[in-house]
């Protein structure tokens, strides 16, 4: 099983800045997503972008996205790495790199946990370097086939050339879904 993607994108940005100018950025990525064996799933993405090629100062680069996903009886684990380019709300130029790993483990057919964690270095070439690191463990239940509740917790570190911060949070939700159709 596998199956492959080929994409194209043109973004005009025009900021409201006085100091950024408006940008055109043209993105191809062409992508492959494989089932390689009953447990293990494989993806894979690389491409260019284009910022601003009708200006002389034109930025070219490569973006990729890798990431996999291994699945035992009860427990499964996924990665993924990524390098992005574009511009940010205001216009400039964000470098992007990501890791994300993530594992889950059905305890039962009712009980499910999850840690995930995730680490991001940002360069903006108006803002300079941020980094992010994030973990977050879940717990899932299933009240009934429609309802579901879920505690979680998140804990992010962030800090950039000028400060540092931590961040975090509890949420508690409780969700319902059914079929509109037998």
């Amino acid at each position: 099983l596998v199956s492959t993607s080929l994409t194209g994108l043109a973004q005009y940005y025009d900021p409201d800045s006085s100091t950024i100018d408006e940008r055109l950025v043209y993105r191809a990525t062409a992508g492959i997503n494989a089932r390689l064996t009953k447990r293990l799933s494989v993806s894979a993405a690389a491409g260019a972008v284009l910022l601003d090629p009708l200006d002389d100062s034109s930025t070219a680069d490569v973006i990729f996205n890798v990431g996999g996903d291994y699945k035992l009886q009860n427990t499964s684990y996924t990665f993924s790495a990524a390098r992005d380019l574009a511009p940010s709300q205001d216009g400039s130029l964000e470098d992007t790199y990501s890791a994300r790993l993530g594992v889950s483990h059905q305890v039962s057919d009712l009980l499910t946990l999850r840690l995930s964690s995730s680490y991001v270095l940002q360069n903006d070439e108006e803002e300079g370097d941020s980094r992010a690191f994030t973990v977050s463990p879940s717990l899932s239940y299933q009240l009934s086939r429609d309802w579901t509740s879920s505690l979680s917790y998140r804990f992010i570190h962030t800090d950039d050339d000028t400060e540092t911060a931590h961040s975090n949070s509890v949420t508690l939700s409780l969700s319902y879904g059914t079929f509109l159709l037998p």
